[in-house]
């Protein structure tokens, strides 16, 4: 692995935590339903895993297109850690949110939603990382699959943005 994209990598957590603190204001700055789509509307679970999903997701689509000729990135294997990082997090945040507020009964504290987020990040970053620098041959089918489960991402967070069932994880705290 180059030398130089491990480099990128480490830094990539502060990066994508300093994109999250931009992103989490700025429907209350700019309301229009149309930004909407990419940024928090609401105090709930659900709005705040945009704010992983998302920084990762330009984190690594602006790192792969910088980096390409510079680093001779795998643009198949770059997709796979890319889709892989884009999800664990969501789900990372998904599982201590509820583990630690609801399971262990914490007081809501904003200290403990930025470890949660970071932890939630390093964790989908390494794993990126790994799975990047590890995976050989990712198929065009798999190429294909990763795309439509991205895409399936976006579409989830703008409709549930706006149009979402009565659960917990949608409701505003």
């Amino acid at each position: 692995m180059n030398k130089k994209l491990k480099h990128i990598f480490i830094i990539s957590p502060i990066i994508i935590l300093l994109l999250g603190v931009l992103q989490h204001s700025v429907y209350e700055w700019i309301p229009i339903n149309f930004i909407g789509l990419w940024v928090p509307v609401s105090e709930s679970v659900w709005e705040h895993l945009k704010i992983v999903f998302y920084p990762i997701l330009i984190w690594w689509i602006v790192a792969g297109i910088i980096f390409d000729r510079k680093c001779n990135i795998n643009c198949r294997n770059w997709l796979a850690g890319a889709t892989v990082s884009s999800l664990v997090a969501p789900m990372l945040v998904v599982m201590f949110y509820y583990a630690i507020f609801d399971g262990f009964g914490c007081p809501e504290m904003l200290a403990i939603h930025i470890a949660i987020q970071t932890v939630s990040l390093l964790v989908a970053q390494a794993i990126g990382y790994h799975i990047y620098s590890n995976v050989k041959n990712v198929t065009k089918l798999c190429t294909i699959f990763m795309v439509i489960i991205l895409v399936i991402m976006v579409v989830l967070f703008g409709v549930f943005s706006f149009v979402f069932p009565n659960l917990p994880i949608f409701i505003d705290s």
